[in-house]
């Protein structure tokens, strides 16, 4: 099975373009997007995404906003124009007319006042807390409540005309601790060094869950391998993720298992699809050194995975 890659970019774009990201910052500088065209962030909570263009309306979008560009997330979308209007006996003025989405439905729009050819910035912000919040200029436009919802996909700045974008950001304020990556060669190294159940390379089996307290987050290809102080195991995620799969890389730490007095029995630590940990009343139990079972009572949750027969080396390269 091919290795699945993440794509920062949704399209191709054009033009002179600067692309810079260190840890959980994403930047693109000079961007031109045809019509239709999007980049294409990876949802990380809390987020922040911003884009920075000047707006220039022309007399063709006098009273009637003219559509630039969208920002989506998850069922949500902001579409941004610009336009000019008549303020009584005043001067037409250029302003900037937000409208917000919800599956397709309108749910209300808002007129900015803006100054033609100058930079404006429009910044959207979620978090579980607050929900999503959009800004012109660090001023925030009021369009209602509007909460996260817990599964959202990525972010997406789709151009509705050919657009360029002075700079573009996003950033995660969120730092998760399981970031390192292992390489599939110390995977194999390390389970040669130690062959023997748990350790081993595990694939997704079956679950038994309620639906409306878990949701699990893909169907995993995962390895487990004997910890630092030699008594322990990391799992290591390899493959199968579905709910922010973006986020999940090949040799990311998926969980830890800690171990008790009991036989085949182990305290668990699981980052959840979002990277958050979860490591209260959760355990781990091995049945007939051929099962891995994850139980999770507080969700009424379990999942299970077979251990696969065969040397690490080929089982690896068979993916």
């Amino acid at each position: 099975m091919k290795r699945l890659k993440k794509c920062i970019l949704a399209i191709f774009i054009m033009l002179n373009t600067t692309i810079s990201s260190a840890g959980n910052v994403v930047t693109y500088n000079d961007t031109t997007l045809k019509v239709g065209q999007a980049i294409l962030f990876p949802e990380s909570m809390p987020f922040s995404m911003s884009a920075k263009i000047k707006f220039a309306p022309n007399e063709s979008s006098f009273e009637r906003p003219e559509q630039l560009f969208e920002i989506i997330a998850g069922k949500d979308t902001f579409s941004i124009g610009q336009g000019i209007q008549s303020i009584g006996s005043f001067e037409p003025s250029p302003f900037l007319n937000i409208s917000h989405n919800h599956e397709s439905v309108q749910i209300s729009q808002a007129d900015r006042l803006i100054k033609s050819d100058k930079a404006i910035t429009i910044r959207l912000t979620g978090n579980l807390t607050s929900g999503l919040r959009l800004f012109v200029n660090g001023n925030a436009v009021d369009l209602g409540s509007i909460t996260v919802d817990q599964q959202l996909s990525d972010i997406q700045l789709k151009a509705s005309r050919n657009i360029t974008f002075l700079s573009t950001n996003f950033e995660s304020s969120r730092q998760s601790n399981n970031q390192s990556l292992i390489t599939l060669d110390e995977i194999v190294a390390r389970l040669q060094a130690s062959p023997a159940a748990p350790a081993g390379l595990y694939a997704w089996l079956d679950r038994e869950n309620d639906p409306q307290r878990a949701i699990p987050g893909g169907f995993y290809k995962l390895a487990v391998l004997p910890d630092s102080t030699g008594k322990g195991y990391d799992i290591i995620y390899l493959e199968g993720a579905t709910v922010n799969k973006d986020s999940w890389k090949t040799g990311m730490v998926k969980g830890k298992l800690i171990p008790t007095i009991f036989y085949d029995h182990y305290d668990l630590v699981w980052y959840d699809s979002n990277h958050e940990a979860i490591d209260r009343e959760i355990f781990c139990n091995f049945i007939d050194n051929a099962i891995m079972q994850l139980n999770f009572p507080l969700y009424s949750t379990k999942m299970r995975f077979s251990r696969l027969n065969g040397s690490a080396s080929s089982l690896i390269q068979s993916r």
